[in-house]
């Protein structure tokens, strides 16, 4: 059963963040009418930095499986009341 194209939305923007982000990390603009084979977490927004690691902190290649690292302004300080989880997950990265 094929949509009317009149129906579709003529942009739709994806948008990307943790828990520990005040907001959005990134965001990337998609084209509603193409296929893909898996959704791209999209370009850092202004004040973010985004690094892509494995488990040793070392930088993937791209497209590579890798953990999403986030940094700059909009990232919480830490957990609230919760030191121990906090100097685990917020990390300094060279």
């Amino acid at each position: 059963n094929e949509s009317d194209p009149r129906d579709l939305p003529k942009k739709i923007i994806y948008l990307y963040g943790m828990a520990e982000c005040t907001a959005f990390a990134s965001s990337i603009s998609l084209e509603p009418n193409q296929k893909y084979e898996s959704i791209p977490i999209g370009t850092p927004l202004n004040g973010v930095k985004l690094a892509f690691l494995d488990d040793k902190l070392k930088p993937v290649a791209k497209s590579k499986i890798g953990e999403v690292y986030i940094g700059g302004t909009g990232l919480a300080t830490g957990y609230y009341q919760d030191n121990l989880l906090t100097e685990q997950r917020f990390i300094e990265i060279q």
